[in-house]
């Protein structure tokens, strides 16, 4: 799930990468545009980089991996469509330990599309290899039981394996909240790259699953606004189970979204969320859109 194309220049604690957005991307649909949590994912790859280069420079040989554990202030002005050609700046703050803040700036031209903090932890691979629990299977999803603002087939590739993820009757619905559940096995195409020999699920899938249940309470397609704050506390493997918690308030003209993610195994917190969302079309769910 490699989103940049070429790092054009480090120096002095900040990375730039440009990135051209192509007709098969992994975060286009069918009328070519791009969902706006793939910025926020473009920013967070490009934080990976800038430590990276940095080892290099330093000529530290120690294999790590870096989590995105937090999310602070991340604006989405804008979204992207295929052809575009994007700016990724990545400059780190301070680091205390293993955990690095960021700020990140991703631009078209003149225009900033996305922009915000984001916070990473590293940890060396050998091990965590070592200490990770491989989850058993627990069989694949059985298809969802989601009614679909948006028509599948128009959809973008991530979001259709995404919704594939959600488990038959792992939904339920009162009033303003709702919560679903989640599996996804090792042919999940967020799986791919993240990281090899030892697969994680991104924390841009869980927003993705975040709102893919918010649009299932609002029927209304979604998009990604704003990222007040997140969380991510944990890791998610192939194979488990995970549910999702998500509860909408009507804000002006969006929708403010508070969500966790816990892994019901262990009761583990994987993600606490506050953000903002829009509605693609112009028309307002009322309360009888809520479903209760």
């Amino acid at each position: 799930m490699l989103l940049l194309d070429e790092v054009v220049d480090y120096r002095e604690g900040t990375v730039r990468a440009n990135v051209m957005i192509g007709p098969d991307h992994l975060f286009a649909d069918g009328d070519g545009e791009l969902d706006p949590v793939a910025l926020v994912e473009i920013l967070a790859q490009a934080a990976a980089v800038l430590r990276g280069c940095r080892a290099k420079v330093e000529e530290d040989d120690e294999q790590r991996i870096g989590f995105l554990a937090g999310l602070k202030r991340m604006k989405i002005s804008s979204t992207a469509r295929v052809g575009d050609h994007l700016s990724a700046e990545v400059r780190q703050s301070a680091a205390i330990g293993q955990a690095v803040v960021m700020e990140g700036r991703l631009s078209r031209g003149g225009d900033c599309l996305a922009e915000g903090t984001l916070n990473v932890w590293e940890e060396l691979t050998g091990g965590m290899a070592n200490g990770a629990r491989r989850a058993a299977l627990l069989g694949g999803p059985s298809g969802p039981t989601f009614i679909q603002p948006r028509a599948l087939e128009g959809a973008s590739p991530i979001y259709r394996a995404v919704s594939a993820g959600a488990r038959q009757g792992g939904l339920s619905v009162e009033q303003n909240e709702v919560i679903g559940e989640f599996c996804f096995d090792e042919s999940f195409a967020g799986f791919q790259g993240h990281f090899p020999g030892f697969p994680i699920l991104p924390g841009i899938v869980m927003l993705e699953i975040v709102l893919l249940l918010s649009e299932h309470l609002t029927c209304h397609p979604m998009k990604l606004a704003e990222v007040e704050r997140a969380k991510f506390a944990g890791q998610v493997r192939p194979g488990e189970s995970i549910h999702a918690r998500v509860h909408l308030t009507p804000f002006e003209k969006d929708w403010r979204i508070g969500a966790s993610i816990i892994n019901p195994a262990s009761d583990t917190l994987i993600l606490k969320l506050n953000a903002t969302a829009r509605q693609v079309d112009s028309l307002r769910a009322d309360e009888d859109s809520i479903r209760s």
